[in-house]
């Protein structure tokens, strides 16, 4: 056997075992991204902070939407808990795709505007001068903040 051939056939071996490794099937994970953030969105729903806690994400899950800690409504910790647990079988085929940074907050808040759970690092005010800044035509004049950064 020649040594071209010889070389030839382990390059086609080595080839043929770093294949499935070498990154995603792209139709198959972003199917399973679209279907984890429609999940994501759900579990997110929420009508108050007391709808809202924190639940583990899994740092195998390879399409990178649940890979991190999130703030879900209670009322879906079991469904989402058992999802989250089976993602590294399910995501295989996105063994080297990129997951995001995780966010560090762990205060569960429900978002007053778009009413979804979220993970926050501090409360700064518990919202209420936040929401009165915020109040349209209220007949006073906006505050000025000058160079001290208060009123």
């Amino acid at each position: 056997m020649s040594s071209h051939f010889r070389i030839s056939l382990s390059l086609l071996a080595l080839c043929a075992i770093g294949l499935p490794f070498v990154g995603c099937n792209h139709s198959n994970c972003e199917v399973l991204r679209d279907d984890l953030y429609a999940q994501k969105l759900k579990w997110q729903q929420c009508d108050s902070d007391l709808d809202c806690m924190e639940i583990g994400g899994n740092s195998k899950d390879c399409t990178g939407i649940l890979s991190c800690n999130l703030s879900i409504n209670r009322r879906y910790r079991d469904e989402a808990v058992r999802r989250i647990a089976s993602l590294p079988e399910d995501s295989v085929d996105c063994m080297l795709c990129v997951s995001p940074n995780c966010e560090e907050g762990m205060i569960s808040i429900c978002e007053p505007v778009t009413k979804q759970c979220l993970l926050v690092t501090k409360i700064l005010d518990g919202g209420a001068a936040s929401a009165s800044f915020f109040t349209p035509d209220s007949g006073a004049p906006p505050p000025d903040f000058g160079a001290g950064g208060s009123p």
